[in-house]
């Protein structure tokens, strides 16, 4: 799924928004190179927003390999 925003948005907002759970703004972070030292989305950004499943799997490998 792919998103334009058309305000300035926050990672965490928009994981609740699309996952209901905002622990999960990582995930939509990491997917576009964002959150490096803000939770903020510019106007007018691209974003790609992960299925959760993948996100899912990504998370059972991460504490796999731990």
């Amino acid at each position: 799924t792919y998103i334009r925003t058309t305000t300035i948005e926050r990672l965490d907002l928009l994981a609740y928004a699309f996952y209901n759970d905002v622990t999960l703004w990582w995930a939509i972070a990491a997917a576009n190179g964002l959150g490096k030292g803000s939770m903020y989305v510019p106007t007018n950004s691209l974003l790609r927003i992960p299925d959760i499943s993948s996100i899912d799997q990504q998370t059972q490998t991460l504490n796999t390999n731990r």
